[in-house]
């Protein structure tokens, strides 16, 4: 059993500078490696545990983690490292986890990778910003300027412009602000969860970002059968 903020492990591997992060986003995209075990740490400090590393990579995300990341400066080197400690009680047998909450760069468009954790709480996207996430997966009927009706699906939404992309049903796609249209709702609303310590955690995750036109997150981007257990 591991108690309520026990140290469970350090997540270790080579530690590179953001031009060398860099680099390795642009050679994955190349070669479409889609799977990423980058967090930074510092200014210029990224940890890449993709060749060099301990289980702590292979710790799945999830909306109702039992574990968190923290970092520490250690008073014999003067170096930042980030350690996962538990954040209840863990019973032996149980699927270590964390919350990824992915950065994105490169503006509204780039994509999250879909959340698989099966939390009851599940906001349904790795993303650190599940607003970006409204709605999505909805249907919605639109009504045209011939007064008729459409019906689509909401893929993505735009925080700072406040609009929704959608897929009708005919394969057109449309950026729309529902506010200023007619519309009718077919399907009931995305619950999204929101963690009150989201600022702090961003901080202290992945914060480089695949190539553009890619998804610009960084860390596992896919649940890998099992887990690490306790």
């Amino acid at each position: 059993r591991i108690a309520a903020g026990q140290f469970v492990i350090e997540y270790v591997g080579e530690l590179i500078d953001d031009r060398e992060c860099e680099r390795r986003l642009w050679e994955a995209k190349r070669i479409q490696e889609s799977n990423f075990y980058l967090m930074e740490i510092g200014t210029n400090l990224v940890i890449d545990a993709r060749h060099r590393a301990n289980y702590s990579r292979f710790l799945n995300s999830s909306c109702g983690p039992n574990c968190e990341t923290q970092k520490w400066r250690d008073p014999a080197t003067n170096e930042t490292r980030v350690g996962i400690f538990a954040l209840r009680d863990i019973e032996k047998g149980e699927e270590l986890t964390y919350d990824y909450k992915f950065n994105h760069f490169g503006g509204e468009d780039t994509t999250s990778f879909e959340c698989l954790c099966g939390a009851p709480e599940c906001r349904g996207t790795l993303d650190a910003r599940p607003e970006r996430h409204r709605d999505h997966g909805r249907k919605v009927a639109v009504q045209w300027d011939d007064n008729a009706y459409y019906s689509g699906v909401v893929t993505k939404f735009n925080t700072k412009q406040r609009t929704h992309t959608i897929i009708y049903d005919d394969g057109d796609v449309e950026l729309i602000d529902l506010s200023s249209v007619k519309h009718r709702w077919l399907s009931e609303p995305t619950v999204l969860v929101t963690d009150k310590s989201a600022n702090k955690a961003i901080n202290r995750m992945n914060q480089a970002a695949a190539a553009a036109g890619g998804a610009g997150s960084t860390s596992n981007s896919e649940r890998r059968g099992g887990g690490l257990g306790a």
